[in-house]
C-alpha cells in the first residue's frame, strides 16, 4: 500500500500480529504480578517515628507526607509521590493508618509514633 497504512494479509503478517499480541499480554501479566507484589509488601509495611511530644501526646511537629515518603523509600518503594498518600498530617503519639493509592486501590500502611 502506498502510505504504509494498510498491508496485505499473508501468513507471515498473521504470525507477526499473533506474536505481538502474545508479547503484549505476557508483558501486561508480568506488570500486574509486579503490582500485586508491591501492594502486598506495602500492606505489610509498618513505619516507626520518634517525635517530640507534650505530656498529652500531641506532637510539637506533625509527621508529614515527606517523612512518610522518605520512610517508604528506605523500605524500597521508590515510585511513590506525594499525591498518592492520604490520611496526613499525623499530630499525636500512637498508632495510625495512612493510605497509599495504588491504581484504583488504597493500601493501608501502619504508622507508629513514639514520644522521644
Amino acid at each position: 500500500m502506498p502510505n504504509g497504512l494498510a498491508a496485505l494479509v499473508d501468513s507471515q503478517a498473521v504470525k507477526r500480529i499473533q506474536k505481538e499480541r502474545h508479547d503484549a499480554l505476557s508483558q501486561k501479566e508480568k506488570h500486574e504480578m509486579e503490582q500485586a507484589a508491591v501492594k502486598k509488601n506495602l500492606a505489610k509495611s509498618t513505619l516507626f517515628f520518634q517525635k517530640r511530644a507534650n505530656e498529652k501526646g500531641s506532637l510539637f511537629a506533625a509527621v508529614t507526607v515527606e517523612e512518610i515518603l522518605a520512610a517508604l523509600e528506605q523500605k524500597g518503594f521508590r515510585t511513590l509521590s506525594k499525591s498518592m498518600i492520604t490520611g496526613l498530617p499525623l499530630k499525636s503519639v500512637g498508632k495510625h493508618v495512612v493510605y497509599v493509592q495504588c491504581g484504583r486501590e488504597a493500601i493501608a500502611v501502619q504508622v507508629t509514633i513514639q514520644a522521644s
